[in-house]
C-alpha cells in the first residue's frame, strides 16, 4: 500500500537498505550531490489544520505541567540556598 502511494518513499527506502551494509554512519554522509529543498507551501484542510493544532495544544499540556514542576524544584532549590544573603 505504501509502495503503490508514495513511489520516491519506496525508491528511498530501497536505497537505504542498498546501503545498509556500507560503512556510512550517518544519514547525511554520502549526500554530497543532492540539492537542498525549501518548503513553499503545505496545503492541508482548514478543518484537519483545526483539529491538529488542537491536538497539540492538548500534547502541551503534560509538557507545561513537567517544566513547571521543574522549576519550582529549581526555585525551591535556589531560596533554600540564597535564603541567608538577602
Amino acid at each position: 500500500m505504501l509502495v503503490v502511494l508514495y513511489p520516491e518513499l519506496a525508491n528511498f527506502l530501497d536505497s537505504i537498505n542498498t546501503n545498509a551494509g556500507s560503512n556510512q554512519t550517518h544519514l547525511g554522509e554520502g549526500m554530497e550531490n543532492q540539492s537542498e529543498v525549501t518548503i513553499v507551501d503545505v496545503k492541508m484542510p482548514f478543518g484537519s489544520m483545526v483539529v491538529f493544532m488542537v491536538k497539540a495544544a492538548i500534547a502541551a499540556i503534560p509538557a507545561v505541567i513537567i517544566l513547571a514542576i521543574i522549576f519550582a524544584l529549581l526555585g525551591a532549590v535556589f531560596s533554600g540556598i540564597f535564603a541567608g544573603f538577602v
